[in-house]
């Protein structure tokens, strides 16, 4: 019984090698189609919880040696708002795939194999980005593949093929990271116990300042990491734009004539200059952080300020809502204050007078 348990288990490995080889170069030629060959490989061998981790750890190869390859072809400005909203959809996907029965995920899966072959996809504008991107995330942790759904949202820009496959390809990398680290959390949460779910504190909350505020940052992990996860790909896309818009000034190539060392122009000549829009975009995000965020609070039962404003706003308390504005304005003109200090240290061309 044993030895036909091992052969099974080899033939599986043996065949999901040759399923992932297949479907990666279908989809390097044509751009889509090989995630939903491969998922409907994985539905006939895992178990339902099983199949869509499995199919995002593989496709993430897969997508991920095609955006490298391609990674001069890639058409960066849908990348930030799909980003954002792909985080947001795969945070929802996560929740409704707990409210479903494991039973009924295959399924649904199937369903939507045959809607993406024989249905008809929906087309979108360019103001439509940030809502597909939202709803192809929360469709892709609940059914897996939907590369047919993120290629009808690229397809919205009209690129040359090899940039229509390295953009989908890139997009399709960064939602299946999304996803795993959805599967990721449900399996800390609810499996493995490692991080709560909810919460503030533990039911029975330990005594002593020192353990009661190690329990505090254990339930605060899952929100401060769901918050990183929300910011860091528009951070990421705004710092890259400002650089790059820095490095093509007339100052930078004027000290590259000069003879400057690289590192010396990249640190004085571009770095210094773009670290002013930088850290303004980094203080105003902070200032908003601790303004709350309403969404991230409600999932996580965490009581916050942003949940706290809501709920004033929802029962009319007026001296709530007034003290909460006041305090938000207050934040903000703390952070301008602070960012006039910076601007002063960060670039000598700022002076007040």
């Amino acid at each position: 019984m044993n030895e036909l348990i091992l052969i099974n288990e080899n033939l599986f490995i043996i065949l999901s090698v040759f399923a992932s080889f297949s479907t990666s170069l279908i989809s390097a030629i044509f751009g889509i189609g090989g995630g939903i060959i491969l998922l409907s490989f994985f539905a006939s061998f895992l178990p339902p919880l099983a199949i869509i981790p499995v199919h995002a750890v593989v496709q993430l190869a897969s997508n991920g040696g095609r955006v490298f390859l391609l990674r001069n072809e890639i058409h960066w400005p849908i990348l930030s708002t799909f980003i954002f909203g792909c985080t947001i959809g795969a945070f929802f996907g996560g929740m409704i795939i707990l409210q479903i029965p494991h039973e009924l995920i295959k399924f649904f899966m199937g369903l939507f194999i045959l809607w993406s072959i024989y249905g008809y996809l929906p087309k979108f504008n360019k103001k439509q980005i940030f809502f597909g991107s939202i709803i192809s995330c929360a469709l892709s942790v609940i059914v897996g593949a939907t590369g047919a759904f993120i290629a009808a949202i690229v397809n919205t820009f009209k690129l040359p093929k090899l940039n229509h496959i390295a953009t989908v390809a890139f997009v399709m990398m960064t939602k299946h990271i999304l996803k795993i680290c959805v599967f990721i959390f449900l399996g800390f949460s609810f499996t493995l116990d490692l991080f709560p779910p909810g919460g503030m504190f533990s039911l029975i909350p330990p005594e002593g300042g020192i353990a009661r505020f190690l329990d505090l940052l254990w339930h605060a992990a899952l929100p401060v990491i769901t918050l990183v996860l929300v910011s860091v790909g528009s951070a990421a896309y705004i710092i890259r734009t400002m650089v790059l818009n820095t490095a093509q000034e007339s100052f930078v190539s004027v000290g590259r004539a000069k003879g400057l060392p690289n590192r010396l122009v990249e640190r004085r000549y571009i770095l210094r200059v773009a670290a002013a829009p930088i850290v303004t975009s980094v203080m105003l995000g902070l200032a908003g952080s601790i303004g709350g965020a309403i969404l991230t609070e409600t999932v996580f039962n965490w009581p916050g300020m942003g949940r706290l404003y809501y709920e004033a706003i929802m029962a009319a308390d007026e001296s709530v809502i007034v003290a909460l504005t006041f305090f938000f304005t207050l934040i903000y003109i703390v952070a301008r204050f602070s960012l006039e200090i910076f601007y002063l240290l960060l670039d000598p061309r700022i002076r007040y007078v």
